[in-house]
């Protein structure tokens, strides 16, 4: 797999050692993760509802939510050399599949997805600056829309890029301050995707840049806000899309 995608040894074993970890997880779900990996790294826009288990990672009934966000990571790793490596066929990628513990009953379902979810899709990136008339007459995913910036072939992200978002409200029953009992907290989880270093993380430029090692990495931040806090977060974001606005508008 090293060789096949240019991975760091270091990497590869750490990538195999997550998916060894997580046998049962991965081998019921490769398809799903596959589809959803090539979809993250392939549009833009989409909702977390058109994939098929983002949305449970935020779920705090999910048992298997750090194990899934282990996977993520890891087949985000695997899915972006795929196309840095510019995989074209199910025979190259049959070996990556065999190195990571996939049974071959299985490899079937993730080829489909290779074939509908990347080599379809990268040929209509393609065609959107190659051929003018076939980008005008293809029918694009609504619910994946394409990503045309992953047409630079570094595949960056200076900044990470909003996947999903959650929030959950909670209220305090007890305290020793009388005036904070009942006051309503919110719960703001952002999921994000940014190019950074398998093992560090972060956005490219807060690690070493690396050809090997410039791939994308999804992240939780979580944080917590009154409704003060809350109001003017939405005060701010309010003021930045309608200087957004301005600069669209024709």
């Amino acid at each position: 797999m090293d060789s096949i995608l240019e991975l760091d040894r270091a990497d590869a074993r750490a990538i195999k050692d997550i998916v060894t970890a997580n046998k049962d997880l991965f081998v019921s779900s490769a398809a799903a993760l596959f589809d959803d990996c090539f979809n993250l790294l392939l549009s833009q826009g989409a909702k977390p509802e058109a994939f098929h288990l983002l949305k449970s990672l935020s779920d705090p009934a999910n048992a298997q939510a750090d194990a899934l966000n282990q996977l993520y990571n890891a087949l985000l790793a695997v899915c972006t050399h795929v196309f840095k490596a510019n995989l074209r066929g199910g025979e190259e990628l049959a070996p990556v599949l065999d190195d990571l513990g996939l049974p071959r009953a299985k490899q079937a379902e993730v080829q489909a997805v290779f074939q509908q979810s990347y080599l379809k899709r990268t040929e209509q990136l393609q065609s959107v600056y190659d051929d003018e008339q076939a980008s005008m007459t293809t029918a694009y995913s609504k619910k994946h829309p394409l990503n045309l910036a992953v047409q630079d072939e570094t595949l960056q992200a200076g900044n990470a890029r909003i996947v999903d978002v959650e929030w959950r409200i909670m209220y305090q029953l007890s305290s020793k301050n009388l005036n904070k009992v009942f006051a309503p907290r919110f719960q703001i989880t952002l999921v994000t995707l940014s190019a950074g270093a398998f093992h560090t993380g972060g956005a490219r430029e807060v690690s070493e840049w690396s050809g090997k090692r410039d791939y994308m990495r999804m992240k939780r931040v979580q944080f917590e806000c009154g409704h003060t806090e809350l109001a003017h977060l939405l005060h701010k974001i309010k003021g930045a899309c309608n200087a957004l606005e301005t600069y669209i508008k024709p």
